[in-house]
């Protein structure tokens, strides 16, 4: 009686720490769970710490990650008070503020800072442009913390199992910052682990093909593959390779470079609280804001690119303009933030599942190609070969 082969088996480390703005946190209204490192935990098993928070440069995400740790950019500008109860100002160099934004998505930032020897612990946030620190634990009596002290963050991963680098999409004009960063992001990464990967930056609608910001974007790109070869995740160029090429805003998207509108995320925004009477307005009413830019609205048969207040482009995507009557349900679509819409159940490239499901795909594929490691976790063979 012959035995039956095993089955096809690959052992990969077994914790993510994924570090990144709001491409790794996700965005705009998806529903829980929906983020790329979320779909690879549930796929793989992996234990993940999704440390993205949305719009925060690649310096920041940098500092998080204590990259500039001994460096003035994890100090305190100013002096402080520790305080016995509630929460205390504090201020940070200029573009070096780590911590959480309230009302953006995003982990808690836990920082430390030590005095006279002793390490006080507590968490970081921002609201509008005050920070505040709210220790973790409460001290007998109050501690002066003086200008220039140094922090370090507080991960909730360690770095030993794979480390994930997403940074640059918010400051992708300052090409020599963003790369310094990820250049020091890899050089803890590569201190603790062999599996790293940084993920190459996405363009959206606003950067298509021909222009000088995706000339920008391209050539970042570029640098960070020749730098890192095979640790780099390009999910940029598998974004856009995943088209539905039925459907024609996604035909449109693709021959603009751009990642697909069907792999974008969408909700229901709300409704017209008055009628567009005319084909050509760009100023309409409606019950929940769209933001200052950055959408595709849809009213009835009629796509409108959203760029501002008073600037849109009525009719897109090959419709037509037409007029709407006050009460029309209002869809929005997101045209930087992959995820899922109205339009990705018929995109079967990604599941269905929109575009951060793509990105875990991507990454999957990615980490089946790594060395083992003495914290391993054992892959089904179906995830191992994605």
């Amino acid at each position: 009686m012959s035995t039956p082969a095993p089955t096809p088996t690959s052992t990969k480390p077994s914790s993510l720490a994924a570090f990144g703005d709001s491409i790794t946190r996700g965005c705009c209204h998806q529903i829980a769970g929906s983020d790329w490192p979320s779909q690879v935990a549930a796929a793989t098993g992996m234990t993940v710490d999704n440390e993205g928070i949305g719009a925060q440069t690649s310096t920041q995400v940098a500092v998080r990650m204590n990259a500039y740790a001994g460096t003035s950019a994890q100090t305190f500008a100013s002096a402080f008070t520790i305080p016995t109860s509630g929460s205390v100002t504090v201020a940070f160099p200029p573009g070096d503020e780590p911590c959480y934004q309230a009302g953006i998505q995003g982990p808690a930032v836990q920082l430390a800072t030590v005095v006279s020897g002793v390490s006080y612990e507590g968490s970081c946030t921002q609201t509008g442009s005050t920070y505040s620190f709210t220790p973790a634990t409460y001290p007998a009596s109050a501690v002066s913390v003086p200008a220039g002290n140094a922090w370090t963050a507080v991960l909730g991963e360690e770095l030993s199992g794979c480390v994930s680098i997403e940074a640059g999409r918010n400051n992708y004009q300052s090409p020599s910052v963003v790369l310094a960063d990820i250049a020091a992001m890899v050089a803890v990464a590569e201190g603790k682990t062999s599996c790293w990967s940084v993920m190459t930056i996405i363009n959206s609608d606003l950067e298509p093909m021909g222009t000088a910001d995706y000339n920008t974007i391209q050539s970042e790109n570029a640098t960070l593959s020749s730098l890192y070869g095979s640790h780099v995740v390009d999910i940029r160029s598998a974004l856009v390779s995943h088209y539905d090429p039925t459907f024609a805003p996604d035909v449109a998207d693709h021959g603009n470079d751009v990642p697909p509108l069907s792999l974008k995320s969408g909700w229901v925004l709300g409704t017209l609280t008055a009628p567009i009477a005319d084909t050509s307005t760009c100023t309409f009413s409606i019950s929940a804001s769209p933001g200052a830019n950055g959408v595709i609205l849809t009213v009835d048969s009629e796509d409108i690119r959203y760029e501002s207040p008073t600037t849109c482009v009525r009719g897109a995507y090959g419709t037509s303009p037409a007029t709407h009557a006050s009460g029309a349900s209002v869809y929005a679509i997101d045209w930087l933030h992959p995820g899922a819409n109205t339009y990705s159940s018929q995109n079967t490239n990604c599941a269905g599942t929109g575009g951060y499901s793509c990105i875990a795909q991507q990454y999957e594929a990615w980490l089946a190609g790594q060395g083992t490691s003495s914290d391993v976790v054992t892959f089904p063979a179906a995830v191992a070969a994605r």
